[in-house]
């Protein structure tokens, strides 16, 4: 089945994409995509102590099923304010 994955921020900066379309296996969970992206786009997770992923615009919360044509957006952690 294909997933969409999106880059956010300095996040996409490391990837060296805006994002990419993955064909993974029927039934794979969130877990499964974290060890491909660590493989693949080992530059995303150097240098960070957290990574905060999003399943279709809301987040990960916990080791969901991906199913077709989901999208999983990846980004920094994110700080700032007044």
């Amino acid at each position: 089945m294909k997933i969409q994955v999106r880059f956010f921020g300095s996040v996409k900066d490391d990837a060296g994409i805006e994002g990419l379309v993955l064909d993974i296996p029927q039934g794979s969970h969130f877990s499964d995509l974290k060890e491909i992206l660590k493989k693949d786009k080992p530059s995303i997770w150097q240098g960070r102590r957290q990574i905060f992923f999003a399943l279709n615009q809301n987040y990960i919360n916990g080791d969901q099923e991906l199913r077709e044509n989901d999208e999983v957006a990846v980004f920094p952690m994110v700080s700032g304010g007044c």
